[in-house]
């Protein structure tokens, strides 16, 4: 079974009453219209640039701008929920 980003915005909006989500991702230049998508549904998307590794797969390298963000803006929340991976 597959699950959209859009149904998981709904559902941490739903479910936990999250006001604002944040989605760290990688920013490619073709993917504009994923990033879009992301936008209309819900999302405060934040972009890292992209490197390649030895293999040439493309990497966002997103997990510590998460933790840093999480840091940075821990007094302007009571609770947080943080997804990864998906």
């Amino acid at each position: 079974m597959e699950i959209g980003f859009c149904q998981v915005r709904i559902y941490l909006r739903d479910k936990y009453q999250v006001e604002k989500a944040f989605l760290f991702i990688g920013y490619i230049p073709e993917n504009q219209s994923l990033y879009t998508y992301l936008q209309k549904s819900g999302y405060l998307v934040v972009f890292k640039p992209t490197v390649h590794d030895r293999l040439n797969n493309t990497k966002g390298n997103v997990d510590a701008e998460l933790v840093l963000h999480a840091m940075i803006e821990f007094q302007n929340y009571e609770k947080a929920v943080i997804v990864s991976g998906m």
